[in-house]
């Protein structure tokens, strides 16, 4: 209308999708003080008790309250003769870590799984180990159990029987996997310009938070124990994790982190530390309740780990040396492996 309108701009097209366009203010990391803070609000303790319940088939296991009376009825020991079976906890306690293994194996290749179609067959599947322990019933069903304080164990209440390692371990892994994958499809989000920095920075904070919270409570014996105390350890034990956090954001921010596929599956990654938060609180509970020894055990996988340049050590090697005084075990996570080892302490 105006072509000699010195003032006349041409305005571009959109784009035909929808991507975040807004303008990436600058996302400062969280300081020190605003991390521990964050991480020892206990407002939000529902929303981890919630993540647990969801995935880990153990519903009701972080909550669980036993009374006075129902401990002194059900304490510890052999079920009293003639008294009703536990419904929860019937007959899979008396199978061994070692015959589950398979539950293990299917568990862990969930990565090469498009979405969750095949959680159905992952949780029915038949006659695990010769079994015939059905996953999914026991998904269903909330556990009823208490934290035996004297030998830092789980039992459950209605038969005093310890519960399996296993299903404590399935359940974190369980809880790992799908927090994995919702990091790595943020992540996507992010890469994609779906959502901004600063989006993506406070929902890992958030997922992260409450993963690690729930391995951490379920080692420490439920919510009735997450003290003042434990608040202020986890709040203490969990920085570290946010440091290498802030320090992927800034190298986000600089650019040499690319948003690429590796920055996705490094996203991933900050579930799988998940293991290490619950095997290595069992091992302080351990020292506290007199055990002197302690050895580790391989996860199951084909890719254990060996010493690396760095003088990091390999968990087959740390495996091997058997049983080794307690304050000498090395960490799960110190491993060359680090935050992707899935071996376990036993102790004695």
């Amino acid at each position: 209308m105006f072509p000699n309108n010195p003032l006349e701009i041409v305005v571009p097209k959109l784009l035909p999708r929808r991507r975040y366009i807004g303008r990436q203010a600058l996302v400062m990391p969280a300081f020190e003080e605003e991390t521990r803070e964050f991480l020892e609000d206990i407002s939000d303790l529902q929303d981890t008790i919630d993540l647990w319940d969801k995935y880990s088939g153990l519903v009701g296991f972080l909550d669980a309250t036993v009374t006075g009376i129902r401990h002194q009825h059900y304490g510890p020991g052999p079920h009293p003769s003639g008294s009703p079976q536990d419904v929860h906890g019937g007959g899979d306690e008396d199978f061994s870590d070692a015959e589950f293994e398979g539950v293990f194996e299917e568990v862990s290749q969930i990565d090469k799984v498009e979405g969750y179609q095949q959680w159905p067959e992952l949780l029915d599947a038949k006659g695990i180990a010769g079994t015939g322990f059905n996953l999914r019933t026991h998904a269903r069903n909330p556990v009823e159990a208490y934290f035996d304080f004297e030998e830092g164990v789980y039992r459950y209440i209605k038969s005093g029987r310890k519960v399996p390692d296993y299903r404590l371990a399935l359940g974190g892994l369980r809880v790992a996997k799908a927090q994995e994958r919702a990091m790595r499809e943020l992540t996507v989000r992010l890469a994609n310009g779906e959502i901004s920095q600063q989006y993506w920075y406070d929902q890992m904070r958030l997922m992260m938070k409450n993963q690690y919270r729930a391995h951490y409570i379920a080692s420490i014996g439920g919510v009735g124990n997450y003290d003042r105390s434990e608040i202020s350890r986890f709040g203490w034990r969990m920085r570290p994790q946010y440091r290498w956090l802030d320090n992927f954001l800034l190298q986000i921010q600089n650019g040499t982190q690319p948003l690429n596929a590796f920055a996705i599956r490094r996203a991933g990654m900050y579930a799988r530390a998940g293991n290490g938060i619950y095997q290595n609180e069992r091992l302080r509970i351990a020292e506290r309740n007199g055990m002197t020894e302690a050895r580790r055990v391989l996860g199951v996988t084909d890719d254990h780990c060996h010493p690396d340049k760095k003088g990091r050590p390999g968990c087959v090697e740390l495996a091997a040396m058997g049983f080794v005084p307690i304050g000498q075990a090395v960490p799960i996570g110190d491993a060359s492996c680090f935050s992707n080892c899935l071996c376990k302490f036993s102790f004695r």
